[in-house]
C-alpha cells in the first residue's frame, strides 16, 4: 500500500543560499508598518533564533521569501477572512554535532510563534551537520527539515469560532472588549450561545454598559456566522456564573439572532455536516479533539490534520513539530469515524509525521468488513508516493496465508508468536519429524530462489544506486521510539515526570503509574507525575543508554525506580536488545554526537565488542556462501531493491530482531497507555499454560547462560549510578516478583547471588534495594506468564511500593 501525498507545492524545494550575518536591510522593502523586511521584524527573528539555537552551539542564517500567491481562510460561502499570509521565513541551521529534530522543534515553534510575526504563513527550518574540514555549510545536505506554522492565533481562533467552538468565540469576544475592561464567558445550550458579561473588577458597583457590549460583539458574532448556533442571549451580570448558572438576576439581557437561524447553510451543526461527508467539518472536529488545550495549541501550533478520501479509504495525516503520538491520534480518529458511520468509507488510514517532512513516522489502519467487523492493522512507515493509493481488502487471502493455513492443517508447522526472544522461558514444543521435512523443503526453496533471484536481477538490470524510500532514522526498536516520543510530549505538556520507572518488560507490565500515583495521594503526598519507560528486553546497557544519551539532563526525574531482576544484569547472555539498537542508523547518529576523544565510552565499547565477536564468523560464512551462491554477488543490489520497492521488508526485519517477550496476540503498542504502562488481564494457569508451552528449566534458559555479574552490564549500572548521583536523583531498584514455578533450583541460586550483589550496592549507599521476591510468587492469578505480572499483580506491586518508607517519595 502506498500513501497519498500531502505536500505543499513549494514547501520542499531547496532553500536559497543566504548569508550567516542577519541582513537587516534586504531588498524587499515596503512602507507598511507590518513590512516583514523591516529592521524591527528581522531583529525580533534574530533574537528569537539566537535565544534557542546559540546555547546549543548552532549557527544559523535566515531570509524572508514572498510567497507567489495570497492565501485565504474560508469561513463560509459569503464570509471570507483574507489571511494576508504572503511570506515565509527560511532558516538554515548548522553545527559540528548532530542534533535530533525533536530537541529543537518545540522551543523553536514556541519562540517563533511568540513574537507574533504578521503576514507570515510558515517557517522552514533546515538543519545540517558540518565540521571545519568539510565543505561549506551552505552546500550541506540537510539532516532534517522542520515546518513551523506561523499562522497568527487570531486566524485559528476565527476559523474555530466559525465552526461554533465556544472557547474560541469566548476568547475573541474578550479581545473585542479588552479595552473596555469587560470580561466574557460563554456556554452553549440547545443551539443557543449564552454570553455573560462582567467588569474585570468584581468589586465594582457598576455593570457592563449594554450599548458598549452590543456595539462590540454583536457585529462580530454575525460576521463569524458560527455553525449550528442559531442565537445568542447576552447578559450583563455582577459576577461570572458557576457552571452556567448565575446567582443573581441579570441587570440587562439581549437576544441576538445569528445567521444559522433559518439559513440552511449555517443551521446544521458540525457533527451533522461531518456525518454528511463534509471533510472541512470533520477536520475541525478531529483537530479540536486532538488539541483540547486551546492556549497550548495557539502557543505551539498544535496538531494539524489533512484528509483525503480515495478508493473508499479515508486517509488522515497528522503532523506537528513533535510527531503526534500514534495511540492518541489513531484512537481519536477511529472513535469519531466509527460514530459517524460515513457512507462510502471502507477503511481508515491514519499517519503521523513531523511537520515539514515528507515521510510518515507511523501508520495505522482500520478496515471495515461488513459494516460491523473491523480489523486493525499496523502498517510500516513508508514514503508518500503521489501515484496510486491501493485499496486492500481484508477478506482477500494471500498465497502466503493459504500456505500457512495448509501447513497448520497438516500439523507440519505449529504457529508461534511473531516476537520470540530469550526472555521467553517456555517455548513451543519441538518436533523433529516436521522440522526435518521443513529443512529439506527449505533447502530446495533456497536453491530455487537463488537461481530465480540471479536471473531476475540480471534480466531487469535493476539500478544499483537505488535509495530506500524512507529517510527516517530508526533505533530498530519501535517500542523505544514510541516511548521516547511519548515521553518528550509529556515533558512538553505536563512537565518532567516526578517519578520515572525503567526496566524491561517486567517493569513495563509490572508497575502501574496510575495506581502508584493514587496510592501516594491517599497517603498524603502531592499529586505526582509518573511515567513507565519500560522497554521489552531492556538490560542495564539499554537503561543507561536511555538515561545518558536519549534524555537530556532537564528531562531526568526527581526519583528513578528501576524495576527488574537478575536477567537484566547477566553479562554471560547475548544482549540482543542493545545490539539491535547499537546497529541502527539512529544510534550511529548518536555516535557522531559523542566526543571522539572519549575512547572509553560505552558506545565505542559495544561497537568494538560486536565487531570482535561476529567479524570472524561473518567473514567465514561470506567466503563459503560466495562459492556456492549464484546470486551472492548481487546481494547489495537485491537488498537495495527490496528496501526501495517493498517497505514492509524493513519493518519485518526490525520486528524479527526486536527483543519483545510478549505474544502479539496479547500485546501491541496501541495497548500502552499515556503513562507508558501495558495492562494485561491474562491470568497464568499452570494447568493449561504448559499445554501450549513446554517447560524450560533454568539450566536451559538462555537468560541465565554463563551467569556472571561483572562486565558491560555492571559498568552500565555504575555509569547510571554516577549519572543520577551527579544530579542528586535517588535510585531505587525493585527486584520484581517471579512465580515459584519459574524459580527452580538453578534460577534460585543465581537470584541469591544477584540479591547479594544488590545488597552490597545498598550498603555502600549507591541505591535503595527493594526485594519483592516471595511477595506473590504463588498467586498465579497475579501473573500473565511464569515470569511476568498481569494488571492485577502490577496493582498489588504499585500499592506495596507506595507504602515503602525506605523510598524517598
Amino acid at each position: 500500500m502506498t500513501e497519498p501525498t500531502y505536500l505543499e507545492p513549494d514547501l520542499y524545494v531547496p532553500l536559497p543560499s543566504i548569508g550567516f550575518e542577519p541582513n537587516f536591510a534586504t531588498s524587499n522593502t515596503s512602507s507598511s508598518e507590518s513590512d516583514p523586511s523591516s529592521v524591527l521584524t528581522q531583529h525580533l527573528i534574530f533574537q528569537a533564533l539566537t535565544q534557542v539555537l546559540s546555547p546549543l552551539g548552532v549557527k544559523f542564517e535566515f531570509s524572508i521569501e514572498h510567497l507567489p500567491q495570497m492565501s485565504t481562510v474560508n469561513m463560509g460561502e459569503e464570509t471570507t477572512f483574507p489571511s494576508r499570509l504572503a511570506y515565509r521565513l527560511l532558516v538554515r541551521c548548522s553545527a559540528q554535532k548532530s542534533l535530533e529534530c525533536q530537541i529543537l522543534a518545540a522551543p523553536l515553534a514556541k519562540m517563533l510563534r511568540s513574537i507574533e510575526l504578521e503576514n507570515f504563513q510558515m517557517a522552514i527550518v533546515q538543519y545540517s551537520r558540518f565540521s571545519t574540514r568539510s565543505v561549506p555549510a551552505s552546500t550541506q545536505i540537510a539532516d532534517w527539515r522542520l515546518r513551523v506554522d506561523l499562522t497568527p492565533p487570531i486566524l485559528r481562533l476565527r476559523n474555530w469560532a466559525r465552526w461554533g467552538d465556544v472557547q474560541a468565540i469566548s476568547k475573541l469576544l474578550n479581545l473585542a472588549l479588552a479595552d473596555a475592561e469587560i470580561q466574557v464567558s460563554a456556554v452553549l445550550k440547545n443551539l443557543t450561545l449564552q454570553i455573560f458579561c462582567t467588569l474585570n473588577n468584581p468589586r465594582s458597583s457598576k455593570f457592563p454598559a449594554k450599548k458598549i457590549v452590543l456595539d462590540r460583539i454583536a457585529p462580530l458574532l454575525i460576521e463569524l456566522t458560527p455553525q449550528g448556533i442559531q442565537g445568542a442571549t447576552i447578559h450583563g451580570v455582577q459576577s461570572q456564573p458557576v457552571g452556567g448558572h448565575i446567582e443573581e438576576p441579570p441587570v440587562w439581557m439581549h437576544w441576538l439572532d445569528l445567521p444559522a437561524l433559518g439559513d440552511p447553510r449555517f443551521s446544521p451543526t458540525p457533527i451533522i455536516l461531518a456525518a454528511r461527508g463534509d471533510e472541512d467539518a470533520l477536520t475541525f472536529i478531529l483537530e479540536r479533539l486532538l488539541n483540547p488545550d486551546l492556549e497550548q495549541c495557539l502557543e505551539s501550533g498544535g496538531i494539524e490534520l489533512s484528509l483525503l478520501h480515495r478508493h473508499h479509504l479515508l486517509h488522515v495525516m497528522s503532523e506537528a513539530p513533535i510527531c503526534p503520538i500514534q495511540s492518541q491520534v489513531a484512537t481519536t480518529v477511529v472513535r469519531v469515524l466509527k460514530q459517524l458511520n460515513l457512507t462510502g468509507i471502507s477503511g481508515i488510514r491514519v499517519y503521523g509525521r513531523i511537520s515539514g517532512q515528507s515521510i510518515s513516522v507511523w501508520t495505522y489502519g482500520v478496515d471495515f468488513v461488513g459494516g460491523a467487523n473491523r480489523q486493525q492493522l499496523e502498517l510500516p512507515p513508508v514514503a508518500f508516493e503521489p501515484q496510486v493509493v491501493a485499496a486492500r481488502s481484508i477478506t482477500k487471502i494471500s498465497l502466503g496465508q493459504r500456505i500457512r493455513e495448509y501447513l497448520i492443517t497438516t500439523r507440519i508447522w505449529k504457529p508461534q508468536p511473531l516476537f520470540t526472544t530469550n526472555q521467553l522461558a517456555y517455548q513451543p514444543r519441538f518436533q523433529w519429524q516436521p522440522s526435518l521435512l521443513l529443512l529439506l523443503v527449505g533447502l530446495g526453496l533456497v536453491t530455487a530462489s537463488d537461481l530465480v533471484i540471479k536471473f531476475t536481477l540480471e534480466s531487469k538490470q535493476i539500478a544499483a544506486n537505488s535509495t530506500p524510500t524512507s529517510l527516517q532514522l530508526s533505533f530498530n526498536n519501535s517500542l523505544l521510539e514510541q516511548k521516547l516520543a511519548q515521553y518528550q510530549l509529556r515533558c512538553l505538556q505536563h512537565g518532567v515526570p516526578d517519578i520515572l520507572i525503567v526496566g524491561s518488560s517486567r517493569a513495563l507490565r509490572g508497575v502501574n503509574p496510575e495506581v502508584l500515583r493514587r496510592s501516594l495521594i491517599d497517603r498524603g503526598y502531592p499529586n505526582p507525575q509518573i511515567y513507565n519507560f519500560g522497554i521489552n528486553g531492556a538490560t542495564a546497557q539499554v537503561v543507561d543508554l536511555i538515561l545518558r544519551q536519549l534524555l537530556t539532563p532537564q528531562q531526568l526525574p526527581k526519583l528513578l525506580i528501576w524495576a527488574d531482576g537478575a536477567r537484566a544484569f547477566n553479562n554471560g547472555r547475548i544482549d540482543r536488545t542493545y545490539e539491535t539498537i547499537a546497529a541502527s542508523d539512529r544510534y550511529r547518529q548518536l555516535a557522531l554526537m559523542s566526543e571522539t576523544s572519549n575512547s572509553n565510552s560505552s558506545l565505542q565499547q559495544i561497537q568494538s565488542s560486536i565487531q570482535n565477536t561476529y567479524q570472524a564468523i561473518d567473514t567465514a560464512l561470506d567466503r563459503h556462501l560466495a562459492q556456492v551462491s549464484l546470486a551472492y554477488h548481487h546481494r547489495d543490489l537485491l537488498k537495495t531493491w527490496l528496501q526501495t520497492k517493498v517497505p514492509l521488508v524493513r519493518q519485518m526485519t526490525a520486528a524479527s530482531d526486536s527483543n519483545s517477550s510478549i505474544d502479539p496476540s496479547v500485546m501491541s503498542e496501541r495497548d500502552i497507555d499515556f503513562d507508558g504502562f501495558l495492562s494485561l488481564d491474562l491470568r497464568f494457569d499452570p494447568h493449561t499454560y504448559f499445554d501450549k508451552y513446554s517447560r524450560v528449566t533454568g539450566d536451559s534458559d538462555s537468560d541465565y547462560t554463563n551467569f556472571q555479574l561483572s562486565g558491560s552490564q555492571d559498568r552500565s549500572l555504575h555509569q547510571t549510578i554516577d549519572l543520577l548521583a551527579s544530579y542528586k536523583i535517588p535510585l531505587v531498584f525493585v527486584n520484581m516478583p517471579l512465580s515459584d514455578i519459574y524459580l527452580d533450583k538453578f534460577r534460585s541460586q543465581h537470584e541469591v547471588i544477584f540479591k547479594q550483589y544488590m545488597q552490597q550496592l545498598m550498603n555502600s549507599h549507591q541505591l535503595t534495594f527493594i526485594d519483592l521476591d516471595g511477595l506473590i510468587n504463588n498467586q498465579y492469578d497475579r501473573f500473565s506468564d511464569p515470569s511476568h505480572l498481569n494488571q492485577f499483580g502490577a496493582s498489588d506491586v504499585s500499592r506495596y511500593l507506595a507504602r515503602m518508607e525506605a523510598i524517598s517519595w
